[in-house]
């Protein structure tokens, strides 16, 4: 298998999941239904990896730093994977 192939399809399987991961953030500005199929498949997208990191951060105001925390993440986890795919193959 090609590593640049590879490296291709897991950058755009980060990149998807953070825009996920954005929507998720405008969706909590913006008022929207909370049962409609697009809210529920970003909440049901982001919640899995979002609670685990919200049980271990202090509570703040009304601030959720949770998101920024998972994006940062993803994006050091991306580039480890990138790496390792480059260095395998």
């Amino acid at each position: 298998m090609n590593p640049s192939f590879i490296a291709y399809v897991v950058n755009i399987a980060f990149e998807v999941y953070l825009f996920i991961v954005i929507a998720r953030v405008l969706f909590s500005w913006i008022r929207l239904n909370p049962y409609g199929k697009i809210y529920q498949f970003v909440f049901s997208m982001t919640e899995p990896l979002l609670a685990p990191i919200r049980r271990f951060m202090p509570k703040t105001m009304m601030l959720d730093f949770s998101p920024m925390i998972l994006m940062f993440l993803l994006i050091l986890l991306r580039k480890v994977m990138l790496i390792l795919i480059f260095n395998v193959f």
